[in-house]
């Protein structure tokens, strides 16, 4: 069975910080893996949503399947929120509705906060990823997007 779970700072940080960096390939080559610092950062100013396959035996390690993080922005325009890496790896688990769960759930705890808006971001050539917030009624909006690494 899957499940789906908020990350807490204490919870095995270690297996969670190891599931998320075997996922973040799929991102794309340009992003580095995760530091513990960097995911005590996120579980402590965001939500974490974890998805992970309990049908494992015991004794395997946390088998993470996909993540999803629902970060909050208070602005003098509002409360609102940022969906921001939403991952499916494991083909087997693929064409499951995995993704539109993490989603539909980010979206419920995004309603219950009294967040105003969500806004997500895809790569254009994330075709179904593309095609599942479209068909979740988001709709795409004129912006410029910028980003300066530092």
């Amino acid at each position: 069975m899957i499940a789906y779970t908020w990350a807490h700072r204490h919870a095995l940080l270690a297996q969670i910080l190891k599931g998320i960096n075997a996922l973040l390939p799929e991102l794309g080559p340009h992003v580095s893996p995760l530091t513990s610092r960097d995911l005590e950062i996120i579980v402590e100013h965001s939500f974490l949503l974890l998805v992970t396959d309990d049908k494992r035996p015991a004794h395997d390690t946390l088998l993470i399947i996909g993540t999803a993080t629902l970060v909050p922005l208070c602005t003098p325009t509002g409360f609102t929120g940022r969906i921001e890496s939403v991952i499916v790896l494991h083909p087997e688990y693929r064409n499951r509705k995995i993704g539109r769960e993490m989603t539909e759930r980010l979206i419920v705890h995004a309603r219950t906060l009294k967040m105003k808006k969500l806004e997500l971001s895809s790569h254009a050539g994330r075709e179904a990823a593309n095609h599942l917030y479209t068909s979740m009624v988001f709709t795409p909006y004129d912006t410029n997007n910028y980003r300066l690494e530092l």
